[in-house]
């Protein structure tokens, strides 16, 4: 009986850490992954303040830099109308996280993949805001490389 009560305060304990929201920066970002996965367009959706950025830099096939922007919106539409027999994996290589307070950002390197072949190779840089005690994406931009 000890044993069942120790093991429901621990469970309460870190399921209350979960109600206000991502402690740290890196948290909002593993979650925003793991609802990019899911193909989870409300979460994805929710994860950015109503006014966010999303922009991406790469070059064409003469080498000149071109960087496009992409409405949030679209992204989120995107991601989920993909087929479900499309499997698209993101993996993060590591996370850099710079804060102050109210704002951070998150530095996260990593590989694509649509059905288990490298599409690209990505740099991901997140700022974030944090509003109420949860993070919030305020600006997304991603270097795509071949």
């Amino acid at each position: 009986m000890q044993f069942t009560k120790r093991t429901l305060i621990v469970l309460m304990i870190f399921s209350i850490g979960s109600l206000f929201g991502q402690s740290k920066p890196s948290d909002l970002v593993k979650t925003f992954f793991e609802d990019f996965h899911r193909q989870d367009t409300l979460q994805l959706a929710n994860h950015f303040v109503s006014d966010a950025v999303m922009k991406s830099i790469s070059q064409d096939a003469t080498g000149q830099t071109k960087i496009s922007t992409l409405a949030i919106e679209r992204f989120v539409q995107s991601i989920g109308s993909m087929p479900s027999n499309r499997k698209f994996e993101e993996k993060i290589l590591a996370y850099e996280v710079k804060e102050d307070g109210l704002m951070a950002k998150v530095w996260t390197p990593y590989e694509f993949y649509i059905d288990q072949k490298l599409s690209h190779t990505v740099v991901n840089l997140f700022v974030l805001s944090k509003i109420n005690e949860e993070w919030k994406i305020v600006f997304l931009i991603d270097t795509r490389y071949r």
